[in-house]
């Protein structure tokens, strides 16, 4: 049978967002009227159902959401993330670098999860271990707001301190072992005004239509073309009122 898209309103106090799922149990979060925690809400196609505790949801503020390829469901949660399906829960709590609070969630091509948080840069989970990557690694600050992925692999985080791009393939020491047994062989370098960039990327966005990578920055918009994704002095090109475009972000 095929999967039937389903498209909703997501809801809280302060924002309002228009997301499509692939899936026929649709999940989303509802701020409740107190603002001290979230509820999930399942939608089963047909009637709304509200998960929680006794479900493995810790009651905590939900901040992000996603599914992975085996159609698990992942909650980051303040310092907490949940694996979650129809079945069962799975608590992951990283007690190690207190305080956190996981402000997003994603899961790349090679079947990694990557989770960041408002304070302590990103978390990167291969199905054994995490590693964490903060200022120290790389990253220009350690409020962690968008992950993506570029077409050749690497990961693309943008911070309130610039972007950053994460490349597995060329051996660094990059990165401080939560678990031991972590392994490493990556490398992370930002990018910020210095750079040819910004001090402050919010957002970036993957454009496989038009092959170009889209930032968010402090000024307006900047974009980068695929062949220079993995180049050392990445070509920006910025489009802003300096540059004869009538809008800044």
């Amino acid at each position: 049978m095929a999967c039937r898209t389903m498209l909703y309103l997501h809801l809280t106090s302060t924002s309002r967002e228009t997301v499509s799922y692939t899936h026929l149990d649709v999940y989303k979060r509802q701020t409740l009227n107190n603002n001290d925690y979230s509820v999930l809400v399942k939608f089963d196609g047909v009637s709304f159902s509200f998960l929680g505790e006794e479900q493995g949801i810790p009651k905590s503020f939900i901040n992000s959401i996603i599914q992975d390829d085996s159609n698990n469901i992942w909650i980051a949660c303040g310092n907490e993330i949940v694996k979650f399906n129809n079945e069962s829960s799975t608590l992951y709590r990283q007690t190690q670098i207190q305080p956190m609070d996981i402000y997003v969630a994603f899961q790349d091509s090679r079947k990694n999860f990557w989770f960041g948080t408002s304070a302590n840069g990103v978390l990167k989970y291969d199905g054994k271990s995490f590693i964490a990557y903060d200022i120290n690694d790389g990253l220009p600050d350690n409020f962690v707001n968008c992950i993506t992925e570029d077409p050749f692999g690497n990961i693309w985080l943008s911070t309130d301190g610039g972007a950053a791009r994460y490349n597995a393939i060329q051996p660094s020491q990059a990165g401080s072992n939560i678990n031991d047994t972590a392994e490493k062989g990556e490398q992370l370098t930002g990018f910020r005004e210095a750079e040819g960039l910004s001090n402050y990327v919010p957002k970036v966005v993957n454009d496989s239509i038009n092959k170009v990578m889209w930032f968010v920055t402090e000024t307006g918009l900047a974009s980068l073309k695929y062949e220079g994704l993995n180049l050392d002095n990445p070509p920006f090109q910025h489009y802003n009122q300096k540059t004869g475009y009538a809008f800044n972000s």
